[in-house]
């Protein structure tokens, strides 16, 4: 018995022990964590300051460097930043005034009043336009530049926006097309949050196809895995533009985790010949089956000025087929030398012909026009040649192909040609050689064409003002300088011939 209670008093002596240090540890802990939340409090206080402070010093820093780079910009004179923006149009110096703050000044000190007011009033419909250019430009006429998604943002509500005074009938269609532009720049640029909020607002559920071409494009495989998901459907422009792109991971992964496989086709090879990209041409070639080609994937390669994809392609069993006789003709268009060189080395060398001087006179490769023509035989030109450089305003090589023994031959069509182009001084040296440039009513046509803007024109450049301006230049030193004006007679002579070369191509594509 005594025993038992000796027992029962240790036990509940040590039950006190342990309560009794619980209490203590459990009090240790509240003062700890007391003096933690204090110390905390204190670290957010010097937070909030230190915050205080970084935003006081980078607003400073903002300031010294908009100082900086005014100091920079200031060194250009005033009459040449009136220069500049006078030579933009009133779209491009709306992105061009919110640039920084000293563009913004040059653009109100510069810009009249009138063209502040139609500023403001274009704005919107710019941001409109951009998003439509930006949805159907092709990346083979330059590098694409990315977009961030609060700019996307800022687009669509300008857009959105127009549409509050414009287009009442059929506005509900007109808001999901821009919806669907800028659903197509999000894809392409990778802004997968933005992109699934755009999709989630939309009253159709269904994700067209080409958001996933666009996201091919980019090159963001989390943006294609989500949409294919979401049951869009992957079209062969998925593997076509991520060739371009030089995306092989892409390629890869629509090829072989897709089920079914996304298709390709011959212009997937085209692409990436016409980029460059050899390891991607390689690629797709190597599986089974393989990715078809035809001649326009050796026409790519050599415009795009890619000798040893073409070399590659060419010495594959069987070789990729290619247009032998135009081969010298695409590589001219492209201003690559390299590929006419060793197209003229093969055994029996490529053919060239008129075509060949003329493609290279139209986009300005002088040095290529050198080449052919100091080859023995030459490459042979017509007037054909002389019109280009006429029409391109290339004064350098206008010379270069008059001053060769025998002069590059120039006719009536080289007149127009410089007229068409607003080459008012081509034209008038033109006339003032001895014997001078044939013309005839065609000149004064073109001029006509080119003061209404009936024709493209290289001035991009140039505002409307300015392109008016030359053009009534142009057309008042012809009637002055007696050119020929076009009787109703021309007009149903050029009708009829017209006419009769389009029943041509017609017919010719008929035959194909």
């Amino acid at each position: 018995m005594a025993r038992t209670r000796g027992a029962g008093r240790k036990k509940g002596t040590g039950q006190k022990r342990r309560k009794t240090e619980a209490d203590a540890a459990a009090a240790k802990d509240e003062e700890r964590e007391r003096k933690f939340n204090e110390q905390l409090d204190a670290l957010r206080v010097e937070e909030q300051k230190l915050a205080s402070k970084r935003a006081k010093v980078q607003g400073q820093l903002a300031d010294f460097r908009e100082e900086y780079n005014e100091k920079l910009l200031c060194k250009l004179p005033v009459e040449l930043w009136e220069k500049i923006c006078s030579s933009l149009e009133s779209n491009n110096l709306f992105a061009f005034a919110l640039s920084c703050r000293f563009f913004r000044k040059r653009q109100k000190d510069l810009v009249t009043k009138d063209h502040k007011k139609k500023l403001r009033t274009e704005a919107y419909g710019y941001r409109s336009q951009l998003v439509s250019w930006r949805l159907y430009g092709s990346p083979r006429f330059g590098q694409q530049p990315k977009l961030s998604a609060s700019y996307l943002e800022f687009v669509m509500e300008g857009a959105l926006a127009e549409l509050g005074t414009k287009h009442s009938r059929d506005r509900d269609y007109r808001r999901d097309r821009i919806t669907l532009n800028v659903m197509n720049l999000c894809a392409r640029d990778g802004h997968l949050d933005l992109l699934k909020a755009l999709a989630a607002g939309r009253d159709n559920p269904r994700l067209p196809g080409g958001l996933a071409a666009f996201a091919s494009e980019g090159g963001h495989l989390g943006t294609l895995k989500w949409l294919r998901q979401e049951g869009c459907t992957l079209t062969s422009e998925v593997c076509t533009r991520a060739a371009l792109a030089g995306h092989l991971h892409v390629i890869y992964w629509a090829r072989r985790t897709v089920k079914p496989k996304c298709p390709w086709d011959s212009m997937t090879v085209a692409n990436a010949a016409y980029a460059g990209h050899l390891e991607i041409l390689k690629f797709l070639r190597s599986r089974r089956p393989r990715c078809p080609w035809d001649k326009a994937s050796a026409r790519a390669a050599a415009e795009g000025g890619h000798l040893q994809c073409l070399i590659w392609m060419r010495s594959q069993s069987p070789p990729c087929p290619w247009d032998e006789d135009k081969v010298c003709e695409y590589a001219a268009h492209g201003g690559n030398l390299n590929v006419i060189q060793w197209a003229r080395r093969q055994v029996p060398p490529c053919p060239w012909d008129e075509e060949t001087c003329a493609v290279a006179a139209d986009l300005g490769h002088l040095h290529i026009l050198k080449w052919v023509r100091a080859q023995d035989p030459p490459c042979p030109w017509d007037e054909e040649t002389c019109a280009g450089a006429a029409e391109l305003g290339n004064f350098e090589m206008l010379r270069w192909l008059r001053s060769q023994d025998p002069p590059c031959p120039w006719s009536e069509r080289t007149c127009a040609a410089a007229a068409r182009g607003g080459q008012l001084e081509i034209l008038q040296w033109m006339r003032s050689q001895d014997p001078p440039c044939p013309w005839d009513w065609r000149t004064y046509s073109m001029a006509h064409d080119f003061n209404t803007g009936a024709v493209y024109t290289a001035h991009a450049s140039r505002s409307k003002e300015e392109l008016k301006k030359a053009g009534d230049t142009l057309l008042e030193w012809l009637e002055q300088a007696g050119a020929p004006q076009p009787t109703h007679e021309d007009f149903l002579e050029a009708e009829e011939a017209e006419l009769q070369e389009q029943m041509q191509m017609e017919m010719y594509n008929f035959y194909l």
